[in-house]
């Protein structure tokens, strides 16, 4: 049985909204297939999250569901989070 890691996920909007309220947040999860959580905003349309994932999943197809949606300009892992 393996564990769950949860990696930093750094999302660049393409507009300013409410990226840390609770709907929004369901509907993330929805789409990542994970639990994810809301961390800290960077800026107006930059935001950082926790994904929570298998510790043996690596985390590129949750970015790729991420940056799939229309209102994600980039996302990116939070490398300098150690």
């Amino acid at each position: 049985m393996t564990g769950l890691v949860t990696v930093r996920v750094i999302v660049q909007f393409k507009q300013p909204g409410a990226f840390s309220d609770d709907a929004f947040l369901k509907a993330l999860q929805q789409q990542v297939q994970a639990p994810v959580r809301y961390l800290t905003a960077v800026s107006p349309d930059t935001h950082v999250y926790g994904v929570q994932l298998p510790a043996d999943q690596a985390p590129t197809a949750a970015l790729q569901r991420l940056g799939a949606l229309p209102l994600v300009a980039r996302v990116e892992l939070d490398d300098k989070a150690r």
